[in-house]
């Protein structure tokens, strides 16, 4: 079934049906920071925008539609957008029951467009691989996923035809899904269609993707795909565990940006205090990659103790390098603000290494974010540096003789 390419020249994604406000307090420590902090407290919603037709399953024609989101006021142009698709087993469910997302997203200064797409008949469908040597399968699940791809693609597709109108960057558009949703999503950022070994789609691309509880099958994954961030339950029994980590490893093995967050003990749904730590995880996330190109990107992982990991591009900030030559940086400095999963730290950076050894000195401080303060020298340990890129490690112990390891990478997108 082939979804419709456009709807008629006079109506376009900002067609207004229904627009709605919701108001909410801003709750932001300090100046807040755009796209990771809550930085509007007014959100216009506009509803049932038409953006494309197909045909249902039992031949029946239907126009698609979507929910926009958008930050009150907002002046800002080429702004980061993310699309929203529901879950419920490709039979059941709409836009509205992302919602609540779609408003957290425009609080923080995101486009957010939830949209519609083409359901199959009930009763749901349960995971399977879609392998020809893999179980057996729902006969209509590869069906429904490329259908769904299909119409998603195609909100896509309007929306960075529309990007000017929209004030949308073209080139930072991200996709959400939850369930099916989130299954529909991962196929969208590979571009590949549902149980083809890895046949391309012609679907439009996105820069990143967020899966809450979804997976595909290994076989359909490709070199090259958009970063994911893959959310699931140990106990998940829709979507098993066992093969959300299969496809993590499976794209690290490609090469492509992969990174998984598990909540243990977890089934086929979050309570809120994993849904707390997903939103932080996700927010974090998107930050990372969907800066505009020319950003310094900074990665610090802390490991030891109660410490997590800090990576990210820098959301406010700038790192400078002083080149002792061709092919070699001496020096590093700099400092800025970077989204964590608990938060925003600060990082500040003043190291250079002796030219010619590779040997660093100097100190890198970073507080906030969730983590201990840490300001440490740097003496010496593993480090190399190159003209686009400084790298390297130190450990040391705490006051309680806690172990804890610092690696620290800078390099210029």
């Amino acid at each position: 079934m082939q979804a419709s390419r456009r709807l008629t020249a006079g109506i376009g994604i900002f067609a207004v049906l229904v627009t709605l406000v919701v108001t909410g307090p801003v709750t932001a420590a300090g100046v807040p920071l755009r796209y990771v902090d809550i930085v509007f407290d007014t959100v216009d919603v506009t509803r049932d925008v038409p953006y494309g037709e197909a045909v249902t399953w039992n031949g029946t024609p239907v126009t698609l539609r979507a929910d926009v989101y958008e930050p009150r006021g907002d002046p800002a142009t080429n702004r980061r957008a993310v699309v929203l698709v529901h879950g419920g087993g490709f039979a059941v469910g709409s836009k509205s029951n992302l919602a609540a997302e779609g408003m957290e997203l425009a609080r923080r200064g995101y486009v957010a467009v939830s949209v519609d797409y083409r359901l199959v008949a009930p009763p749901q469908m349960t995971w399977c691989s879609l392998a020809p040597e893999g179980p057996e399968c729902d006969q209509r699940l590869p069906a429904a996923i490329a259908d769904a791809a299909e119409d998603v693609g195609e909100a896509i597709g309007v929306i960075r035809e529309h990007a000017g109108e929209m004030r949308v960057d073209p080139d930072a558009i991200a996709v959400f899904g939850h369930s099916a949703g989130a299954v529909t999503s991962l196929y969208l950022a590979r571009g590949t269609i549902p149980g083809s070994g890895g046949e391309p789609a012609p679907t439009p691309s996105v820069q990143a993707a967020v899966s809450l509880m979804g997976a595909v099958a290994p076989e359909d994954m490709v070199a090259g795909a958009a970063p994911s961030l893959l959310v699931h339950g140990t106990e998940d029994t829709v979507v098993p565990y066992a093969a959300v980590e299969e496809i993590h490893a499976t794209g690290l093995t490609l090469g492509n940006d992969s990174r998984l967050l598990t909540h243990v003990g977890a089934g086929h749904g979050f309570d809120a205090e994993e849904t707390e730590v997903t939103r932080r995880h996700v927010v974090a996330f998107l930050d990372d990659v969907l800066q505009p190109a020319g950003r310094d990107r900074v990665e610090v992982v802390l490991s030891g103790g109660q410490t997590g990991a800090v990576a990210g591009r820098l959301a406010e900030g700038d790192i400078r390098f002083t080149q002792g030559g061709p092919g070699r940086v001496t020096g590093v400095s700099g400092s800025g603000r970077l989204a964590t999963p608990e938060g925003v730290a600060t990082v500040s950076i003043q190291v250079s290494s002796i030219l010619f050894v590779p040997l660093w000195f100097g100190s890198i401080r970073v507080s906030g974010g969730g983590l201990p303060s840490v300001s440490m020298p740097v003496f010496l340990g593993s480090t190399s540096a190159s003209a686009a890129r400084a790298y390297g490690s130190a450990s040391w112990f705490t006051g309680r003789l806690v172990p804890f390891t610092l690696h620290w990478s800078v390099e210029q997108a």
